[in-house]
């Protein structure tokens, strides 16, 4: 099924399969529910050095090109609430800078301590629906035209999780649900690539220490969303088109 002449998305049809970077399971690549249809949102989500940033760019150039006039987002949320609570959990100790390798990074783990946690993600999942509504949906509602999105609610879960420790994903909160709901109203896409080529891409990536569980996070929203996971390893152009193509264009 194609976009309409307004661009609207249709159902994608067909399957594929993609090795996941954290391992040597198969996931499916199309998503196995239908994608949403009327959607006008694009969302490229995945580990820092996937290459989503480049991908975006291929996507909106390939998107003019067939007379569409796309709006591209880099999407980070303001944090209006959650730096206060932040600086809240530095004051108290839950928080504290680390240094590896000379690069000053900032370590919290909230997997003990439920209650701020609870209170940490709240301030994010408000932080991002606020953003969310300011950058992304009043803008598509008003010009009418598809988005495609650098970054999307999926990275801000994964990030919510990674605060709760290891279980945190299987204890579902109505935030982290509000916030799924909401990724599910796009055409979303994990842009990945294996866990070598990502380490080489980004250096920084190598000083994280929940580099493994995060990209464990990202084949576990893939499996359990049902969100395309596409492997960036050869060219950005063809992963363009194979998501441009899962969206309903024709390429």
């Amino acid at each position: 099924m194609h976009p309409d002449a307004d661009g609207n998305c249709g159902s994608s049809q067909g399957s594929s399969t993609r090795t996941s970077p954290s391992g040597g399971r198969r996931l499916s690549s199309p998503s196995e529910r239908p994608r949403p249809r009327g959607c006008r949102i694009i969302a490229l989500v995945g580990p820092d050095g996937s290459g989503k940033t480049t991908v975006a760019h291929v996507i909106s150039r390939r998107l003019s090109s067939l007379g569409h006039r796309p709006i591209e987002v880099w999407f980070r949320s303001a944090n209006l609430l959650a730096l206060p609570a932040y600086a809240l959990l530095r004051l108290l100790g839950y928080s504290k800078p680390v240094r590896i390798e000379g690069e000053k990074m900032i370590r919290l783990d909230l997997s003990q301590h439920p209650s701020w946690y609870q209170l940490v993600m709240l301030a994010i999942s408000l932080d991002y629906l606020a953003a969310y509504a300011v950058r992304i949906w009043i803008r598509s509602l008003i010009t009418n035209r598809i988005v495609v999105c650098d970054r999307f609610v999926w990275d801000t879960l994964v990030d919510i999780w990674l605060l709760g420790g290891n279980n945190a994903f299987t204890h579902r909160m109505p935030q982290t649900n509000a916030l799924a709901k909401l990724g599910n109203q796009a055409n979303s896409f994990i842009v990945s690539a294996p866990a070598d080529v990502l380490l080489r891409r980004r250096r920084t990536n190598a000083l994280d220490p929940s580099f493994a569980r995060r990209l464990e996070l990202y084949a576990t929203i893939s499996d359990s969303y049902g969100l395309p996971m596409i492997l960036n390893v050869s060219s950005p152009d063809e992963t363009a088109n194979e998501i441009l193509r899962l969206s309903g264009f024709s390429v």
